[in-house]
């Protein structure tokens, strides 16, 4: 049993805050959004605020910059799926970076749902083990917040059994160091830039296909490339692709400032950070039309009906075009402004209140 250490003492209303996101990505819109509600919730003389902390959390860009928190080295790989289990006195809130739940008799859990992207798109033992543990949250949780109105029906129709009137949507907001002016770098501009994950959802192949058509060079920020997308990168652009390893948000806002576009051809998204963190840079968005994007992506010429080569190329075309390229880089940053993280922050504040 653990000891939380507080972040930030003061006698009110008391958090803990779950970390383990931290130590299950290097790099991601959930560790990104963590980073911002904790920051903010520690910064209130309202709270008494704790944190649980997780080995190999140190890896992950977001956790970097909290050095607030003190290290915890977990035991077992399978800590994620257990319950929280620490000792803290009297009632509090328990919130979860990663639907985890609290073992202790006074905890109040808040759960936050981003996707059910395991449920469409992955099977086998390890989509049986992530929606138990989920569905499991979400059903024992006093308030659960969604991050789209797209997850939020989601949520409705997959488990009819939840109150809708437990469930909130609170829309992610847009981290401030993309509002700020990023020297574009002049070797990228014949750049397709590719953001996130390289889960077969994504379609991280069809950027490929994209680029390779185009015939432009793409930019990857994520995680390293596998063995199997080096040798696909190799055989259909040869010397025309370049990788960056898990950028801060200092880094990637260049890189959205200098691409040419930031391809986003997923077939499943809760939100979908990378698009308004790359609309408030001034870059231009292909996404496919799917899930929750038209509600994130704001009105624009280039959302892709289907994901066919021939929709790319009509999602490029204004883009390509000077005057309908401004025109799309103001709608842009005129839509991810719809999504201050000032109001993401205080909807966590009157929920974890």
């Amino acid at each position: 049993m653990l000891r939380v250490n507080p972040i930030h003492k003061q006698p009110m209303s008391k958090v803990v805050f779950d970390n383990i996101i931290y130590s299950l990505q290097r790099f991601g819109g959930i560790s990104s959004l963590w980073h911002q509600i904790i920051g903010h919730v520690g910064s209130l003389q309202q709270f008494d605020v704790y944190g649980l902390d997780y080995k190999a959390a140190n890896q992950n860009v977001e956790y970097c910059q909290l050095p607030q928190i003190t290290h915890r080295q977990w035991p077992t790989p399978v800590e994620r799926y257990l319950d929280a289990d620490y000792r803290i006195d009297g009632p509090h809130t328990f919130h979860s970076s990663y639907y985890r739940l609290s073992t202790h008799p006074q905890a109040r859990c808040v759960t936050t749902v981003h996707d059910f992207t395991y449920e469409s798109h992955i099977h086998g033992l390890r989509c049986a083990v992530h929606s138990a543990q989920k569905f499991r949250a979400i059903r024992r949780s006093a308030v659960v917040v969604c991050v789209s109105l797209f997850t939020r029906d989601e949520l409705l129709r997959r488990l009819p059994d939840v109150p809708a009137s437990k469930v909130e949507v609170v829309y992610n907001g847009l981290n401030p160091a993309y509002n700020q002016h990023f020297e574009p770098l002049p070797e990228l501009a014949d750049c397709i830039l590719f953001v996130g994950s390289r889960a077969s959802y994504k379609r991280f192949d069809f950027a490929v296909e994209a680029c390779a058509d185009a015939g432009l060079r793409l930019c990857i920020a994520g995680s390293p490339l596998t063995k199997s997308e080096r040798q696909l990168l190799e055989r259909r652009l040869p010397g025309r692709y370049l990788v960056e390893i898990s950028p801060n948000s200092a880094r990637l806002g260049q890189l959205y400032t200098s691409a040419r576009c930031l391809l986003y051809p997923s077939e499943s998204e809760g939100f979908g950070l990378p698009i308004i963190e790359a609309q408030a840079c001034g870059c231009p968005v292909i996404a496919l039309a799917a899930t929750s994007v038209p509600e994130v992506i704001g009105h624009t010429p280039t959302l892709m009906k289907e994901l066919t080569i021939n929709d790319f190329r009509a999602g490029m075309a204004p883009v390509d075009t000077a005057a309908t390229r401004a025109e799309i880089i103001a709608a842009g940053r005129a839509n991810a402004a719809r999504f201050p993280i000032a109001a993401t922050t205080a909807a966590y504040t009157d929920i974890l209140s």
